[in-house]
């Protein structure tokens, strides 16, 4: 259910990538924000967390990938082109593992050093910022991708600095809510 949002944005239907990255990272975050204030349970904030995710990822899934892509019946009817490509799909995915290890190598040091508790507490207090960053982190993909696929070098010039701008205010916006 994670491709949804790569396919979208290699079929530069950026806008419906932008609104599906956006419906999920809010919804996630409201489902644990409604669920904080009723509970302090740590396995029903995981367990809503994780339905969440899954949730919002296979509705996506659903409404854009699968409606639009058709994957090739056998192994056999693969051109060698796609084979290539999915070659390279393994080795990232397989990169992407080491990532995630890398990525959570500080709840590993967390659980040894200051036990479960402390860890699950580490953990709900990153959940929702990790939300709201994960909603601004790949607008500059975004910007890179429409920006290079323009050829008017005047429409670039503009347009990097009001973008740059519109950024700024929308990350001190988010900034003071979340400090708030």
């Amino acid at each position: 259910f994670n491709n949804t949002l790569p396919f979208l944005r290699g079929s530069r239907r950026y806008k419906e990538s932008t609104v599906v990255e956006t419906v999920h990272s809010f919804t996630v975050a409201l489902a644990l924000v409604v669920t904080i204030s009723l509970t302090q349970n740590i396995l029903i904030l995981f367990s809503v967390f994780l339905v969440s995710n899954i949730i919002t990822k296979f509705i996506a899934y659903l409404f854009y990938t699968l409606k639009v892509h058709k994957d090739p019946e056998t192994e056999s009817s693969l051109t060698k082109e796609d084979k290539r490509y999915l070659k390279y799909a393994k080795h990232l995915s397989i990169q992407n593992i080491f990532l995630v290890l890398a990525n959570r190598a500080d709840s590993l040091l967390i659980f040894q050093q200051l036990g479960a508790a402390e860890l699950a507490l580490y953990t709900v207090a990153n959940m929702l910022p990790e939300q709201l960053k994960g909603s601004v982190k790949n607008l500059s993909g975004l910007l890179l991708q429409k920006y290079s696929s323009s050829d008017e070098q005047n429409v670039i010039q503009k347009g990097i600095p009001k973008r740059t701008m519109q950024i700024f205010i929308i990350l001190v916006v988010v900034t003071l809510l979340y400090i708030f």
